[in-house]
């Protein structure tokens, strides 16, 4: 893919120096005809710079589409598969803004262990549907006794507390 970027930037860049060098042969205006004759007697040659849009070392981080978080089941299963998947960068997405900050790799990995040996059950048939601040919420049981609400911001459905934790960590 960024072999196809470069080659593309290569080719418009190209492309821009003929016909910017084509543009040159208008008639020029008199005051500064006696200027220009003598740089276009001679054509100088195009240099073109070939930059890499980014450094290996820096990847391009990733996002979560839209689909993975459409619907507070969908961020559940999401959610999972991310742990499972060992994706720190893209659960912490799954989250309210305020919540992020609390997802370190530290919770994380007492995520992972967690959902690998007590089974997540959400009640959906129990969920608590209501509307805060204007935004749609889903507050659901996972485990069985506390309630995780799941808030809808711009089409997203994020969590809003770090569901999968064990009792007693923060």
């Amino acid at each position: 893919m960024k072999r196809f970027v470069v080659a593309v930037v290569c080719v418009v860049l190209l492309g821009g120096a003929w016909l910017f060098s084509r543009s040159a042969e208008v008639a020029p205006q008199p005051a500064v005809a006696g200027v220009l004759e003598e740089v276009l007697v001679a054509p100088s040659p195009v240099h073109v710079a070939v930059v890499p849009l980014a450094s290996p070392s820096a990847p391009v981080p990733e996002t979560l589409g839209a689909r993975a978080l459409a619907s507070p089941q969908t961020t559940v299963q999401t959610q999972r598969s991310l742990l499972e998947d060992n994706q720190y960068d893209l659960f912490v997405q799954t989250f309210v803004d305020a919540q992020r900050t609390l997802v370190t790799r530290e919770v994380f990995e007492a995520c992972r262990t967690r959902v690998k040996q007590v089974p997540v059950r959400p009640d959906w048939e129990m969920a608590e549907q209501r509307v805060v601040d204007g935004h749609s919420t889903s507050a659901v049981s996972l485990f069985g006794k506390s309630l995780t609400t799941f808030t809808e911001l711009d089409g997203r459905w994020l969590a809003g507390s770090v569901w999968c934790l064990p009792v007693g960590l923060p």
